[in-house]
Order: structure tokens, then sequence, then C-alpha cells
């Protein structure tokens, strides 16, 4: 019975390694798509999310404001 728990706790933690890693790439794919759109709307504004990051981070309103609109 213990050796079954173990192999049924390997399977289910190989199945979330696994959910994981879909949706780290799922979160790549996006953050590409989202580089792209920045990169079209604000053509000035060179590199990738990260260096845009700082300059929103500073204004926490202008960040909540665009995202619900």
């Amino acid at each position: 019975v213990e050796r079954q728990a173990q192999v049924d706790l390997e399977s289910s933690l190989d199945q979330k390694f696994a959910n994981m890693e879909a949706l780290i790439a799922e979160n790549a794919r996006c953050l590409k798509e989202i580089s792209e759109i920045i990169t079209v709307l604000f053509p000035g504004i060179e590199g990738t999310p990260e260096s845009v990051q700082p300059s929103m981070a500073g204004n926490p309103e202008s960040v909540s404001s665009s995202t619900t609109e």
C-alpha cells in the first residue's frame, strides 16, 4: 500500500511539473506578444517588457488605470 501511495505521489508530482512547465511556456509566449504590442504602440521604446517595467513601476496609478480600460 505504501509503495502504491509513493507511485501515486510521484505521478502526481510529475503531472504538476508538466503543468507548471506548460504554464511557463505560455507565459513566455504572452510576454513575447506583449513586447511586440508595446513595440508597435510605442515605437520609441526599445527592448523587452523588463526594460519598460521600471518606468511604469514608479507610477502605480497609471498602470492600474491603463489596465482597467
